[in-house]
């Protein structure tokens, strides 16, 4: 059975990432866990089975929220990868977009 698991990058994760990995498993980590970003990926794989792993406390979601909320200045490429994936998204808290960041990707 091929699976895909797709995990925030942040280091507190490894150890659960690992622990659900085996010889069919890819791995996909990346800021926010974001699922956009392997889609033409996960087409080639076909996996059986995709596991997302987004997490609370996240600091993409926080940078995210900063943009959105507060105006921070962040790259291009920032935006164009993260930040453009709540775009037309209503939220308030940081709870509730890394609510909506779980439910974007699913």
């Amino acid at each position: 059975m091929k699976r895909v698991i797709i995990s925030c990058m942040d280091y507190r994760l490894t150890e659960e990432v690992l622990k659900r990995a085996d010889k069919d498993t890819v791995i996909f980590r990346n800021a926010g866990a974001n699922v956009k970003e392997f889609l033409s990926r996960l087409k080639e794989i076909k996996p059986d089975e995709v596991v997302y792993l987004p997490h609370t406390d996240c600091a993409a979601m926080k940078l995210v929220y900063n943009v959105v909320k507060k105006g921070d200045a962040v790259s291009e490429n920032v935006k164009d990868k993260l930040i453009s994936v709540f775009s037309g998204q209503k939220f308030e808290t940081l709870e509730e977009l890394e609510r909506l960041n779980a439910k974007l990707n699913e």
